[in-house]
């Protein structure tokens, strides 16, 4: 349904539902249909007016459906503060009695983000808010490291032990057939079981950071499947038939590479990975900076239709030693977006007269002629302290590319970060013109792309302050 970018308060929304809700609304020219009336909720949806969806709610009995799709269509649980933890408990306590009063609103919930607190482990609402939540396609699952001492909590010592409702609760959720987006990040000791258990015949997105995982696989999944089979007497019955089966997923992000190995090497595998679209890999601070694309290469050989690729990858070493070949030997004639995030202490100087872009420059040379590159996005950090010396970079980047050799390219995004302290930033109602001219100086560096028909360049140069402590 297009779209209508319309917005009716709620006096005109309470005449037009009468209206429609009347028996004679066709005869009514100030009824509106509920199609309307439904992309009209989709706007206000939109527009996070949740007290006009509450208001249209109350309008018709009939849109009362309508308005909860949006009003449910998501719950956050996040982790909170001591200050605030009352007034998220009355919350939590308020979501629960609204499920067990209509339990058909679980329905409508979509996407379930729940951010894990040690706290929660004894506490006895939120596993029978889980409970009615069991149909979610989207579910991200997090224990937010950024705020505790201790970066994981341990699935195996501690949940399981403390709050085996909380537990099963979260095992019946993976385990969902609806389920097709999953996060995962900061669980230790997380049970591979749990990872097979996952029953969607198709996972969108998968996205495992930071999860340290224990136990052996227990046998291939199994789905029972119905089968109508013939009779010789003519008369057809169904069947029940044990098939194994193994999700098929489009898209992946793997956040520590050192962590999440187990995911590819398990034996039988715990994912399809022959239908990859979309792969992000981060490397974690302290690894070897190739480490990049030495894991990436375990996707390319099943994933031959690969179409998007990012990497985050540490400025030490030499982060793409060996890509070109990586890619030749894999996803080269399917992948058309290449995005590279270069990151580290933001201390690290671009002037690398041996190794410029640390090494990039000559994978990309390598690549020459054997690629349908559509989209290429580079993102680096480098001091402010010799901009000219960035400006040398870029123009070897800039010799890189000609017609013949990236006929499909179409967009190239380069962002450079320049860091400076803050006595030798400029003060904050500059940045704008220091950003503008700096950014122009790095453009200007790029003549051969700029001259590229048919190639759109987008060359900005951010300023980053470190502020001393």
């Amino acid at each position: 349904m297009t779209r209508l970018s319309v917005f009716l308060g709620p006096p005109a929304l309470l005449l037009a539902t009468m209206n429609a809700d009347s028996k004679n609304s066709t005869r009514d020219p100030q009824a509106l249909p509920f199609d309307i009336l439904e992309a009209i909720s989709d706007e206000i949806s939109f527009q996070n007016d949740t007290d006009t969806l509450r208001t249209l709610c109350l309008c018709s009995h009939a849109l009362v459906p309508i308005c909860r799709k949006h009003l449910f269509q998501s719950v956050d649980i996040f982790m909170v503060t001591d200050s605030s933890r009352d007034k998220c408990n009355t919350c939590l306590t308020r979501l629960l009695q609204t499920l067990q009063s209509c339990p058909e609103i679980a329905v409508y919930v979509r996407g379930l983000r729940y951010y894990i607190d040690r706290d929660d482990l004894h506490d006895p609402v939120i596993p029978q808010i889980l409970n009615y939540l069991n149909r979610v396609d989207k579910f991200h699952f997090e224990h937010n490291a950024q705020v505790v001492t201790s970066f994981e909590l341990d699935w195996e010592l501690e949940i399981v032990p403390e709050a085996p409702l909380l537990a099963r609760a979260i095992t019946m959720i993976i385990k969902q057939p609806t389920l097709r987006w999953f996060y995962i990040s900061y669980i230790d000791n997380f049970p591979i079981f749990i990872l097979r258990s996952i029953s969607g015949p198709k996972l969108a997105y998968l996205n495992i950071s930071h999860l340290h995982v224990a136990g052996d696989p227990i046998g291939p999944r199994i789905r029972e499947k119905s089968v109508v089979v013939s009779s010789p007497t003519g008369a057809d019955y169904g069947v029940q038939v044990r098939q194994e089966f193994t999700p098929i997923v489009s898209s992946v992000a793997i956040g520590s590479i050192g962590s999440s190995t187990t995911i590819i090497e398990t034996n039988p595998p715990l994912f399809n990975f022959s239908q990859l679209e979309t792969l992000t890999i981060e490397v974690g601070v302290g690894l070897k900076a190739d480490l990049g694309v030495t894991f990436a290469a375990r996707y390319f050989n099943e994933a031959k239709g690969l179409k998007n690729l990012h990497l985050d990858v540490p400025d030490a070493g030499h982060p793409f030693t060996g890509l070109a070949d990586c890619l030749l030997q894999g996803p080269s004639q399917s992948l058309t977006t290449f995005t590279i995030n270069v990151f580290g202490t933001l201390y690290w100087s671009f002037g690398v007269p041996q190794t410029p872009f640390l090494g990039l420059c000559s994978e990309l040379q390598r690549l020459s002629g054997f690629n349908v590159f559509e989209r290429l996005e580079l993102r680096f950090s480098c001091r402010h302290a010799n901009p000219q010396r960035v400006a040398a970079d870029l123009s070897d980047f800039d010799q890189v590319f000609t017609a013949q050799g990236y006929p499909c390219l179409r967009q190239i995004v380069i962002r450079i970060y320049l860091t400076m302290h803050e006595e030798d930033a400029p003060g904050d109602s500059d940045v704008p013109q220091f950003e503008v001219e700096h950014s122009e100086l790095f453009r200007k560096s790029c003549t051969n792309i700029c001259g590229f028909p048919g190639v759109e360049l987008h060359c900005k140069a951010e300023a980053i302050k470190l502020h001393d402590d």
